[in-house]
């Protein structure tokens, strides 16, 4: 299981078209989320698409928006990426903070 998992939230199961790590944060189907255990291409991966987790985010303060690109990295800038959450508590000192996952939809 995911050990930055802070807060539950929504799960959705799949059939993974690649290998996932456990913890890893990544933008699927168009929702954001975290990978729950590593997962090999073929099996069935557990997404949870809501809550808080503990990530690294380069940069980040209290109250910024982050972002996720096509190489699966959070950051603070939003230039070619998509709105994954906001961090909710400052980083510490290896720049771990709180993420509260938000879904976008664009129409």
């Amino acid at each position: 299981m995911a050990q930055n998992y802070i807060s539950k939230g929504d799960i959705i199961t799949f059939r993974a078209e690649r290998d996932y790590i456990s913890g890893s944060p990544h933008r699927i189907f168009g929702l954001n989320g975290i990978m729950l255990l590593n997962v090999k291409k073929g099996d069935l991966a557990s997404f949870q698409i809501s809550g808080v987790f503990r990530l690294t985010i380069k940069d980040a303060n209290l109250g910024d928006w982050a972002f996720i690109g096509y190489d699966d990295k959070i950051t603070t800038n939003d230039y070619e990426r998509w709105l994954f959450g906001v961090v909710v508590s400052p980083p510490d000192e290896n720049g771990l903070c709180n993420c509260l996952i938000q879904q976008n939809t664009v129409v």
